[in-house]
């Protein structure tokens, strides 16, 4: 069952001030990760990139999470094909397949990584995705509206999709309730960040959770184009690989409404602080997905350099539908194992926007 409270009780907020004040005040050196007497019980290897593509000619950074807790890079040693690298840095020099593994005071690395390396290709400006579990009857929700709101007055390279949930919200649908229960959506507000962190709270307070993601490129960008005749809904999806991305990939493809003019519920300081809202305007709500929610395959073949994939969408426009020239189109490409996104895009009815070069 959906709980309709926020996500904050005594208990955890106990837990986390024990859990700092025992660590920042013990003298134990087996709490200070480098120290001789440490006791290593985990080590997990991490990179400074998100993909399993390495570019010819640049510089790959190397760290481990010592113990759950610490992330280091120095004093661990780090092996590239069994061959043990200088320092955390490896920048591969011909296209070629690798294998890398950590030690850190002789406890290997629980995981490896897979990757290959290519001649640097195209790389798209990446939009960072912002997906919205929300309700009119939420007080607290308008929280994340704002916050919205905020983020889309420092960069334009952001998605949004409002799901609306529970309590006989009238924006309430299949589409929302399949997306919450595949994030296992439990408390309002909720809002995802590319599908695999949630947004910290308080959301208004941490825009550049969001910002931060925009500012580096990636392999792959999306283009968009629309048609919404008086009964019909169409867009037309490409995808173009820069480079290959050799994980199993999946697109989604939304079809929103913005402009929804209902009451709204607010509990916070925002919005001049009103109880309840009677004009609150609701954007990006999703109305309907052309594609299942988490979005169906995309086959390897369609993924490698130079490679663009096509597909063409269409569906009866939704009755729920107030108003078809305020509808939108959401596109998602993202991993199959993780769920995160790896790129998003978005245009309005009968609008076509092209591929944003990074």
């Amino acid at each position: 069952m959906i709980k309709t409270i926020k996500k904050r009780n005594l208990s955890q907020l106990i837990l986390v001030f024990l859990t700092v004040f025992f660590v920042s005040c013990s003298g134990s050196d087996s709490d200070n990760p480098g120290s001789d007497s440490e006791v290593v019980t985990s080590v997990e290897l991490r990179m400074d990139k998100e993909q399993d593509l390495f570019y010819i000619g640049e510089a790959v950074e190397f760290s481990v999470l010592v113990n759950g807790f610490s992330i280091v890079n120095s004093g661990a040693e780090y092996y590239v094909n069994n061959e043990k690298i200088e320092g955390y840095t490896f920048t591969p020099t011909s296209e070629k397949e690798y294998v890398i593994k950590a030690t850190y005071k002789g406890v290997e690395s629980s995981n490896r990584i897979n990757a290959y390396s290519e001649e640097k290709g195209e790389v798209f400006q990446k939009f960072a995705l912002i997906e919205d579990y929300t309700g009119n009857w939420c007080g607290w929700c308008p929280r994340v509206s704002y916050a919205i709101e905020k983020v889309s007055e420092q960069t334009d390279y952001i998605v949004t999709v409002a799901a609306h949930l529970a309590n006989n919200d009238p924006m309430e649908n299949d589409y929302s309730r399949a997306l919450a229960s595949a994030f296992n959506v439990d408390g309002f507000p909720t809002a995802y960040v590319d599908r695999k962190d949630t947004w910290t709270y308080p959301e208004p307070q941490n825009l550049t959770q969001v910002t931060k993601l925009t500012e580096n490129g990636v392999p792959s960008g999306i283009k968009l184009t629309s048609n919404v005749t008086d009964t019909e809904m169409k867009v037309n999806v490409s995808v173009k690989f820069g480079n290959s991305v050799r994980k199993n990939l999946k697109l989604t493809v939304f079809a929103l409404e913005d402009g929804i003019v209902l009451k709204q519920a607010n509990y916070t300081d925002f919005y001049g602080g009103v109880d309840e809202i009677n004009d609150f305007v609701h954007d990006h709500v999703l109305r309907h997905s052309f594609t299942n929610v988490l979005g169906d395959a995309i086959a390897s073949s369609e993924t490698v350099k130079g490679t663009i994939f096509e597909k063409e969408f269409k569906a009866d426009i939704p009755a729920s539908i107030d108003d078809k020239t305020k509808l939108s189109f959401v596109a998602i490409v993202s991993y199959a194992d993780t769920k995160a996104s790896v790129n998003a895009r978005s245009v309005k009815a009968n609008e076509t926007n092209d591929y944003q070069l990074k």
